[in-house]
């Protein structure tokens, strides 16, 4: 977790819960404790069944992938950015690249390894973290986590403008990330945004 919050500069609670339903991580902005970045929280059974499959923390991708995931989405609610459904969560799974990039290097190497592994990870999950009727397809999640992956590089204001690009939403001007949002102008803009690609994505679930 330090490595996350050092990376993101949120610092949300965090939780392993354990329910009924499909292996599951989701993200929000509500506060179920001290910290003031709103909540993380990872399913008992996911958990479990991803570090048995890494076999080892050299071999973990998943569990830090899907970490970095739910902290993109801590992000967005920290920042106010204003999109849905799919594009909410390739713009995650592109910051989340962004710090598997920066926490395993990006050398040529890295990145056919880290290819191969995300896109195995996106063509066999069966959790609804995995979703294409929520969260993009398999290849739409591989590529945007592997150019999230090139760009581990940048500095987090940088990635994260490259992140709404990625999905064709407007960059930020100012935010806490170093740059603020203005509100209604952005709410303009994704509604373009939102009318070009009315068949690019369906309706929103929180995750």
């Amino acid at each position: 977790q330090k490595l996350l919050h050092r990376a993101f500069a949120v610092y949300p609670d965090f939780f392993v819960y354990n329910d009924a339903g499909a292996p599951n991580a989701y993200a929000t902005p509500q506060r179920n404790g001290p910290s003031p970045d709103g909540t993380v929280a990872f399913k008992y059974d996911l958990l479990r069944r991803e570090l048995a499959k890494a076999r080892g923390v050299a071999n973990a991708f998943s569990v830090p992938a899907i970490m970095a995931h739910e902290f993109g989405h801590i992000l967005q609610f920290k920042n106010g950015t204003r999109v849905l459904g799919k594009l909410q969560e390739l713009q995650a799974d592109y910051i989340a690249g962004w710090y598997m990039g920066r926490r395993d290097g990006s050398s040529d190497q890295a990145e056919n390894s880290f290819r191969a592994l995300a896109t195995t990870f996106y063509s066999i999950g069966d959790y609804a973290f995995n979703s294409p009727g929520h969260h993009g397809t398999p290849e739409e999640r591989a590529d945007a986590v592997l150019a999230g992956f090139k760009s581990a590089r940048m500095p987090l204001d940088k990635v994260y403008n490259a992140s709404l690009k990625f999905i064709g939403a407007p960059e930020v001007r100012e935010s806490s990330l170093g740059t603020t949002f203005s509100a209604s102008a952005l709410q303009t803009a994704l509604q373009q945004v939102f009318r070009d690609r009315e068949n690019s994505f369906v309706s929103y679930r929180q995750s």
